[in-house]
C-alpha cells in the first residue's frame, strides 16, 4: 500500500560522505551514491519569510515521504525529481512510523537552486 501511495516523485540518487583509509593510512572522504530511483512523496510545507527588510527572503520547508526499506541518514544529500524538475536536499534526521501505513518522513533543506 505504501508503494501506491508515496509513488509520485523519485529520489534520483542518495549520496552520503563516506570517510575511506588509503593505502598509507591517510583518511579520505569523499561523496558515495548509496541508492538511486527510489519512489517517494516530495511535499511541499510552509512557507516562512526568513529575513525583513528592504529585500524580504523566504523559505520552504520540505518533507520527503519513503518507504522504511530505505535508509537515509542524517546529512545525506537527495536528489529528487517531481514533475520533470530535479531538487537537491540535505536530509535532517529521519522519523520512523511502524503503525498503521508504515514509512520514513525526512523534513529537507534546499541545498541549490532547482534543475530543469
Amino acid at each position: 500500500m505504501l508503494n501506491e501511495f508515496f509513488n509520485t516523485d523519485t529520489i534520483v540518487e542518495v549520496k552520503r560522505n563516506t570517510k575511506t583509509k588509503t593505502e598509507y593510512g591517510l583518511t579520505d572522504q569523499d561523496w558515495k551514491v548509496i541508492y538511486t530511483n527510489i519512489k517517494c512523496q516530495l511535499s511541499v510545507g510552509i512557507l516562512r519569510a526568513t529575513e525583513t527588510g528592504i529585500i524580504n527572503s523566504s523559505k520552504n520547508s520540505y518533507k520527503i515521504f519513503v518507504s522504511n526499506d530505505v535508509e537515509i541518514k542524517q546529512n545525506d544529500i537527495l536528489v529528487v525529481s517531481k514533475g520533470g524538475i530535479k531538487y537537491k536536499f540535505k536530509a535532517n534526521k529521519p522519523i520512523k512510523y511502524t503503525d498503521f501505513l508504515e514509512h520514513q518522513e525526512i523534513s529537507v533543506e534546499e541545498v541549490e537552486k532547482n534543475e530543469t
